[in-house]
C-alpha cells in the first residue's frame, strides 16, 4: 500500500541488528505483501512492510480491539493511493512496537482503517520512518528478512548495485518501460513494497505517453484503493521493464485514472510493487543511495493475468465475509451481476468463515468456474460464472 501523507515528515531514531549478529535474519510471511510478526504493548500482531509509506502505524480496529489508548493525538487530512483524502487520528510520539528483538518508536503514527484496504490479517504497517536508515535484506524465496546497520563485503556476493535516492522517507530509483515499439517510459519510480502489483504508472505519466490508447487493456475500479477511498485503473502487457541491467519480459503494467494521491502525482512516473521485487534477493541500503539486487529462482516466471475477474478482501474475522473490492470491466463476474461492496459468505457452498487466511490465499486454485453466495442489502443471492481468460 502507498501513503502520500500531508503532514510534516518526522523520522525517529532506532537501533538495527548488525550483519555480524547471528540473528541477522528473522522470519517473514510473504503473500503479495511482506507480513512481519510484531508486538505492540504486549499484543502480537501482523504488520506489513511498506516502503511506500513514510510512517509506521496501527490499524484502527486493532487499536480498538486490543484496548490501546494514546494520550497525545491530533487529526490530519491525508491521502494515499485512493482518489481523495480523509481525516484520520494521528498518534504523536507515543506509538511503540518491537520486531526481530528490537524496539521501535514512531513520532508520527496515523490510525487508519487498514483492514478495510488490506484485510483482517493486516494489523498495521511498518514504514520507512523507523527502518529506512537500516540496510533491509529480504529473501523472498526463504521467507526471511533482516534489518542491519552494517553490510559486509560477503553479504553482497552476486549482487548488482542500483543507485537510489532516499528523500523524505521515500525510495526513488530509475526505471525504463518499453510499452510498445516507439513508446518507452523512463524516469524515477517509488520502491513500494506495500504494493502487491508490478508497475503502476501514475495518471500524469499515462497522459503524457498516451497509455490509455494501448490495446488490449483491462480496466477496473477498486471500492477501497487506499486511505483516500476508491481507485480506478487500466492494465496492459508491456514489452519489457528495465531496472539497471535487469530486463523483465512482458510485465503486466497498470496505469491510474486517479486525479488525486500518489497515483496521480507527477513527482514520479510509477510505483514498483512486489510482482517485481519478489523476483530478486535484495538489500536496500537507501541511506547510502544503493539498492542491491540479485535475481532469484522466480526471476523469469511469467507475469500472469488475473482470471477471476474480481478481487475480494479477507474480512472473516471482523465481518464474517469476504468483501468484493474490485471488478474488471466486462469480466464474467461483472456480467453475472457481482458488484463492488458485495459480501461473499460462501464459495461453492462452503462458508468462507471456515477458510483460514492461508486457505483463502489459494481458494480459486484448480477452479474454472464458481458459485458465490453474496449478501447484498440484507439479502442472500447466488452468482455463478466461469473465470475469464483475458489476453493481454
Amino acid at each position: 500500500m502507498r501513503k502520500h501523507f500531508l503532514i510534516a515528515l518526522l523520522a525517529s531514531v532506532s537501533t538495527f541488528a548488525s550483519a555480524q549478529d547471528p540473528a541477522k535474519y528473522f522470519p517473514m510471511d510473504f503473500f503479495r505483501h511482506i507480513y512481519l510478526n510484531v508486538t505492540v504493548e504486549g499484543r502480537e500482531a501482523h504488520f506489513i512492510l511498506d516502503t511506500g509509506s513514510p510512517y509506521s502505524f496501527p490499524d484502527s480496529t486493532f487499536v480498538a480491539r486490543e484496548g490501546l489508548q494514546y494520550k497525545n493525538m491530533f487529526k490530519a487530512r491525508m491521502g494515499g493511493t485512493g482518489n481523495g483524502k480523509a481525516t484520520v487520528p494521528v498518534i504523536n510520539n507515543e506509538f511503540t512496537y518491537s520486531m526481530g528483538g528490537r524496539q521501535y518508536k514512531s513520532k508520527i503514527s496515523p490510525v487508519i482503517q487498514l483492514k478495510e484496504i488490506l484485510g483482517d490479517y493486516a494489523d498495521g504497517l511498518v514504514g520507512l520512518s523507523e527502518v529506512g536508515n537500516a540496510a533491509i535484506a529480504i529473501d523472498f524465496r526463504n521467507d526471511r528478512i533482516g534489518f542491519w546497520n552494517k553490510i559486509e563485503a560477503a553479504d553482497l556476493e552476486g549482487y548488482t548495485a542500483i543507485p537510489v535516492e532516499y528523500k523524505e522517507n521515500r525510495i526513488l530509483l530509475p526505471i525504463r518501460v518499453q510499452v510498445r515499439d516507439g513508446i518507452t517510459v523512463e524516469g524515477k519510480a517509488i520502491m513500494d513494497l506495500g504494493n502487491p502489483y508490478s508497475i503502476d504508472l501514475t495518471r500524469a505519466t499515462a497522459e503524457k505517453y498516451g497509455i490509455a490508447a494501448i490495446q488490449p487493456a483491462l480496466t477496473s475500479t477498486m471500492a477501497v484503493g487506499g486511505i483516500g477511498g476508491s481507485s480506478s485503473s487500466g492494465d496492459f502487457r508491456a514489452l519489457s521493464a528495465e531496472i539497471g541491467p535487469f530486463s523483465l519480459d512482458a510485465p503486466i503494467v497498470g496505469y491510474s485514472f486517479n486525479t488525486e494521491g500518489a497515483l496521480a502525482d507527477a513527482q514520479w512516473i510509477a510505483l514498483l510493487g512486489n510482482e517485481i521485487w519478489s523476483r530478486f534477493d535484495m538489500i536496500i541500503d537507501a541511506a547510502h543511495g544503493k539498492l542491491y539486487l540479485r535475481p532469484n529462482a522466480g526471476f523469469a516466471e511469467p507475469f500472469d493475468c488475473p482470471v477471476q475477474g474480481f478481487s475480494a478482501t479477507y474480512r472473516t474475522q471482523t465481518l464474517g465475509c469476504w468483501t468484493v473490492n474490485s471488478l474488471y470491466d466486462g469480466s464474467n463476474a461483472q456480467k453475472a451481476g457481482l458488484r463492488g461492496g458485495d459480501r461473499i459468505v460462501a464459495v461453492n457452498g462452503r462458508d468462507v468463515k471456515t477458510y483460514s487466511h492461508e486457505a483463502y490465499r489459494t481458494w480459486s486454485d484448480g477452479l474454472q468456474s464458481v458459485t458465490l453466495t453474496v449478501l447484498r442489502d440484507g439479502q442472500e443471492q447466488e452468482i455463478s460464472f466461469d473465470f475469464d481468460a483475458p489476453k493481454l
